[in-house]
């Protein structure tokens, strides 16, 4: 399904291209003039568009680049499945184009799918974003919701963001853009040896291989949204506003992922949600777990989202009389024994 089409290149970014992210896809030009990289697989299927994560790039959903091809990452997996998947990099990120400083944040990546959904003629679309395109996924449920026919947030950031309370994030929010540096760091512009030995001393699945690390310590030197896209995921700010999406929405989580406990609350808090939950898989789910993820997304988009709340307010709907009040003397009864003041 992928077949490369020949795309432009912006060497005025000062990127190069290299063996592990060649010049193949397409580009899409936003209102600003800043060019955004994607690869559109085509066809009929139920269109999926792909986010990457933070200093991340088109790899983080596997995409095919040399050397990792072979592995048949989520992307591939989707499109072989008979899906229409568009991979896309955000500004400042593979071989998008930087685009003006200020602008390089979650809720104008949000505006770039949209505009980018536009260039392909796309009413609607499943999207899916990782990380911090989770966060570009909550955005997008929020703020454009008819854009969405479904969502996938493989391991998002938290839709409060990292700064919990209001008075936080309005501080981080205020912050410069000249002074983002004082609080954030650039890990594009901290030595290569270093930054591999960080990502050696925290390997812990076999997928994170050599030629994985140096991938991403490439990705995030060119990165170019680094300080911005912390920023903006500190300031999400959007814990309440998720309890009103409607849309279905596929949460998945690692089971190794320290942003677990922040994504079950998130399930918690969306009505329309289903969760799914991969064993032996840490933040790099579509690396560490492809075949899964890539089921997972598929059996969602055909099947849709079901969870206990759905279930329990089926139950209620459908049962015949008297059920349900049986059920609750059942209740009343198994609380007396637990408190200890049952009469039986």
């Amino acid at each position: 399904p992928y077949s490369p089409k020949a795309g432009g290149f912006d060497r005025a970014q000062g990127f190069t291209p290299s063996p592990a992210m060649p010049s193949v896809g397409s580009f899409a030009r936003m209102a600003d003039g800043t060019r955004l990289w994607y690869h559109d697989s085509g066809g009929p299927g139920t269109p999926v568009v792909l986010h990457h994560g933070h200093t991340g790039d088109r790899a983080n959903w596997g995409f095919p680049v040399p050397g990792f091809a072979e592995r048949r990452g989520v992307a591939v997996r989707l499109a072989d499945l008979g899906h229409r998947v568009v991979v896309m990099e955000c500004r400042g990120a593979g071989e998008s184009d930087d685009g003006p400083r200020g602008t390089r944040n979650i809720p104008q990546f949000a505006r770039d799918v949209v505009a980018l959904m536009d260039h392909l003629g796309l009413e609607r679309a499943v999207f899916g974003g990782h990380s911090m395109g989770g966060g570009v996924g909550f955005e997008l449920a929020c703020r454009h919701p008819e854009r969405l026919s479904s969502l996938v947030l493989l391991a998002p950031v938290p839709a409060a963001g990292f700064a919990r309370e209001p008075e936080g994030r309005e501080r981080v929010r205020s912050l410069p853009l000249d002074e983002l540096g004082v609080y954030f760091l650039d890990w594009g512009r901290r030595p290569v040896d270093e930054r591999l030995a960080v990502r050696r001393g925290a390997a812990w699945h076999p997928a994170e291989t050599e030629e994985w690390m140096r991938l991403r310590v490439a990705a995030e030197r060119r990165c170019a949204h680094s300080l911005e896209g912390r920023q903006s995921m500190f300031v999400l700010g959007l814990a309440d506003a998720i309890a009103s999406i409607r849309a279905p929405v596929l949460m998945i989580a690692g089971a190794a992922d320290s942003l677990l406990p922040a994504n079950l609350a998130d399930f918690e808090r969306m009505p329309t949600a289903t969760l799914h939950v991969v064993a032996h898989a840490g933040h790099e789910l579509a690396v560490h777990a492809p075949e899964d993820v890539a089921r997972a997304i598929d059996a969602f988009v055909r099947h849709g989202a079901w969870n206990y709340k759905q279930v329990a307010e089926l139950e209620r709907l459908r049962a015949p009389p008297g059920h349900l009040q049986a059920k609750e003397l059942e209740r009343e009864a198994l609380r007396g024994l637990l408190r200890g003041t049952s009469r039986l």
